[in-house]
C-alpha cells in the first residue's frame, strides 16, 4: 500500500537527509487512505458488516472564498471505490491471493466510472455494507495454535481522476501489484500521487469480540471541545454531520494558528495536541500476555508537521499512559486546512475524529 511505502522511504532516507527534504508521513499532500473501520472488528457469522473509510488528497480551502496561496489544488475531485463482493478465506489468508477472482468479474480494461456505477461490481461511496457468509469459520482451513477463524477482504480505492479501470492480471510487475488503476478523462493512468488501492479485513470468531475505540475529545492548544462539536467537519460520517439538534446547520469548532514564517519548519511555533480515550476503549485481549490491548493514535494533518506522529495511549503492561501529547509545528501556508487523530487497538479496531484547523 502507498502509505507503507512512504512509511519505509522516509525511515530510510531520514539517517541521510533533512527534515525539510522530505515531506513527513503525517503530511497529506496527495491521495492517501489513513482507515478503514468496521462496525465489528471482531464479527460472527452471519452479521452485517459496515465499513467506512477515511481517505483524503491535501486539498487546502482558500479563506474567505479567495485563491490559495502557493498553489492550492483547488476544489477535491477525490472519489471512492469498493468493490462489491468481499474475498473470504484466501488460499493462505493472502490479500493478493483474492486478486484472480477479480477476473471473473472484470475484463481487462473495463472501466468503473462514477457516473455509471454497477452495483453488483463496485460502489462509489465511502462505506460498504455486507452480511458475513454462515460458514466463513467453518470452511477456513484450522491453523495450529490458534482457536478456529475466518475472515473477508473488502478492496477499496481512492482515486481523484476521472475513473479507475481493471488492468487485468497479465500486466503487473508482481503477484502483489494492484490490478487497478486511476485514469484521467483523456485517458491518461495517473501516478501513486492520484491513487490508492488498499483492502480491509474483518475477522470473524465464535466467541471472541472486539469494539472500535472510542474518542471523547480532541485536545488542541489548551482547546478541548467534545467529539459532538467537531463531528461536523467537512468529511465527517453520518447522515445528520453538519447538521445542528433543530435541523438547521451546525457551526463546526475550529481550531485557529497562526501561519509560520520561518525558514526551517523545525523552528515553527508548537502546538500541543492530545486525544481523550476512556479506558474502556483497551478491553482484554485473550492472545495477549497481559490480557489486554495496546491503544496508540497518528496523527495527520494537510501541512505542518507533528514531532510525534504516533504516541501510545494504553500499554499492555501499564494501562493508561500519562504524558500522550504531540506536538504540532504549524503550516506555513495559511488556508482551511485538515487535522486527523486516528486511533487504533491491535486488534483491528479504530476511530477517528477530523477537525478543521484555520491558518492566517
Amino acid at each position: 500500500m502507498k502509505s507503507r511505502w512512504i512509511a519505509l522511504c522516509v525511515a530510510l532516507c531520514s539517517s541521510g537527509c533533512s527534515e525539510d527534504d522530505f515531506e513527513p508521513v503525517s503530511k497529506i499532500s496527495s491521495v492517501r487512505i489513513l482507515a478503514a473501520q468496521a462496525n465489528k472488528p471482531y464479527a460472527q457469522p452471519e452479521d452485517d458488516i459496515r465499513l467506512r473509510l477515511l481517505a483524503d488528497d491535501g486539498t487546502i480551502e482558500a479563506l474567505d472564498g479567495g485563491e490559495v496561496e502557493g498553489g492550492g489544488k483547488g476544489a477535491s475531485s477525490l472519489k471512492y471505490y469498493w468493490l462489491k463482493a468481499p474475498c473470504k478465506n484466501p488460499l493462505g489468508d493472502l490479500y493478493y491471493a483474492c486478486y484472480p477472482g477479480f477476473a471473473a468479474t472484470f475484463q481487462p480494461g473495463e472501466e468503473l466510472h462514477p457516473a455509471r456505477s454497477n452495483p453488483d461490481k463496485f460502489l462509489v461511496d465511502s462505506d460498504l455494507e455486507f452480511r458475513l457468509p454462515a460458514d466463513i469459520i467453518t470452511s477456513h482451513p484450522p491453523v495450529e495454535g490458534s482457536v478456529p477463524f475466518g475472515s473477508v477482504f473488502a478492496f477499496a480505492m481512492a482515486c481523484d481522476g476521472d475513473h479507475v479501470r481493471y488492468l487485468g492480471l497479465r500486466t503487473r510487475p508482481s503477484p502483489q501489484s494492484p490490478p487497478f488503476g486511476c485514469f484521467a478523462s483523456d485517458g491518461t493512468q495517473l501516478g501513486s500521487e492520484h491513487f490508492v488501492f488498499a483492502f480491509a479485513r474483518v475477522y470473524a470468531f465464535q466467541e471472541r469480540v472486539n469494539q472500535n475505540p472510542i474518542i471523547e475529545r480532541l485536545t488542541f492548544k489548551g482547546q478541548a471541545p467534545d467529539r459532538a462539536d467537531l463531528d461536523c467537519a467537512a468529511g465527517s460520517a453520518g447522515a445528520d454531520a453538519g447538521a445542528a439538534p433543530d435541523g438547521s446547520a451546525a457551526e463546526c469548532r475550529t481550531f485557529s494558528v497562526v501561519r509560520c514564517t520561518e525558514e526551517s519548519s523545525d523552528d515553527c511555533p508548537k502546538v500541543d495536541v492530545d486525544v481523550s480515550v476512556p479506558p474502556e476503549s483497551q478491553e482484554s485481549d485473550p492472545s495477549s500476555e497481559r490480557g489486554r490491548e495496546q491503544v496508540w493514535v497518528n496523527y495527520y494533518a494537510t501541512g505542518g508537521k507533528f514531532e510525534q506522529e504516533a504516541r501510545l495511549l494504553y500499554d499492555v503492561n501499564e494501562g493508561r499512559l500519562g504524558d500522550t501529547e504531540a506536538e504540532f509545528l504549524t503550516p506555513r501556508q495559511p488556508g482551511k486546512h485538515k487535522l486527523w487523530a486516528v486511533v487504533h487497538d491491535n486488534r483491528g479496531g479504530v476511530e477517528w475524529v477530523e477537525a478543521t484547523l484555520i491558518v492566517e
